[in-house]
């Protein structure tokens, strides 16, 4: 499972299957100037195992509209000290961009 933090309002999303992170970056997102912070969450054996129909996989409306919310950017980068503080607290919580993930590794 999986989480991501959005790039407008940095709310935690999620969880996620590896299927379903897998499907949005061949889609186009979370990839390039869309790619956001991303985590692994749960045990790995939580997605082992666990039958999905269909629909319970499907990303809902609430799921679309939050990805897009979260990847139309104004694009301005605004890094202060505080920011830089942030990142390095960031990676020591295991985030990672999402275009450095090969998702199907964890199917």
């Amino acid at each position: 499972m999986w989480e991501y933090r959005g790039n407008e309002d940095e709310a935690i999303h999620g969880p996620y299957t590896s299927k379903q992170m897998m499907e949005w970056t061949s889609c186009g997102y979370f990839v390039g100037d869309s790619a956001v912070d991303i985590r692994r969450v749960g045990s790995m054996s939580s997605e082992v195992g666990k039958v999905k129909t269909v629909e319970e996989d499907a990303p809902t409306k609430t799921d679309v509209d939050d990805l897009m919310a979260d990847l139309e950017s104004d694009g301005e980068d605004n890094c202060d000290e505080g920011d830089r503080e942030s990142a390095s607290v960031n990676a020591e919580s295991s985030w990672m961009r999402s275009d450095r993930v090969d998702f199907s590794l964890y199917l």
